[in-house]
């Protein structure tokens, strides 16, 4: 398995998903193919942490990369940081979210660890709920992560259209599956 600054650096193919386990105790999803067969990870709350942090373990159960929201914030403020605390970017929605005939709209800014604005995204709610992250630059579509309004489950499908992490910093594995799974919000518990 690969390793990036002594953490694990697990890959992941263009499409997978992000799905809650149905018996939990902590919030916990799983993180696997399509036809959901194969498991690549789990995303997992830290129990009782002031500020809310999320982490993403690989298949062997290493500490991959956490979510963490800011302790203060007017809007959705997250840090990604990996294994090792070390900070990779930066997520913080726009305080003009709005709400068009019926379909509500978020806009997110996602940035470096030294605060340059790598890519933008956009959120509907809509009868589904969908978010699409463009390169902050040319505009180009990078990642879509989708859930279907009607679905029982709580499974969010990740697409990603461009896998050069070297040059898209947004389709780093450890940044896509912790901002898939924390769509919903992080509850302390989950199902029981």
């Amino acid at each position: 398995q690969l390793a990036i600054d002594g953490c694990p650096a697990p890959q992941l193919p263009t499409n997978f998903v992000v799905t809650d386990r149905w018996w939990q105790w902590v919030f916990t999803k799983d993180i696997k193919s399509i036809d959901e067969k194969t498991t690549y990870g789990k995303i997992q709350a830290s129990p009782f942490s002031i500020p809310k942090k999320i982490n993403y373990y690989d298949k062997d159960e290493k500490l991959v990369a956490s979510i963490k929201w800011h302790f203060i914030s007017f809007v959705g403020a997250h840090d990604f940081v990996d294994c090792k605390g070390k900070k990779l970017a930066e997520s913080e929605e726009q305080m003009g979210s709005v709400l068009f005939g019926g379909k509500h709209y978020s806009s997110y800014m996602l940035k470096d660890a030294n605060g340059t604005l790598i890519a933008q995204s956009s959120k509907t709610k809509y009868f589904a709920h969908q978010i699409i992250i463009d390169d902050a630059q040319t505009g180009r579509h990078l990642i879509q992560v989708q859930k279907n309004f009607m679905s029982l489950s709580n499974t969010w499908k990740v697409h990603i259209y461009d896998t050069d992490t070297k040059k898209h910093l947004a389709v780093d594995p450890r940044i896509i599956t912790l901002l898939a799974a924390s769509q919903e919000g992080v509850p302390f518990m989950g199902r029981g």
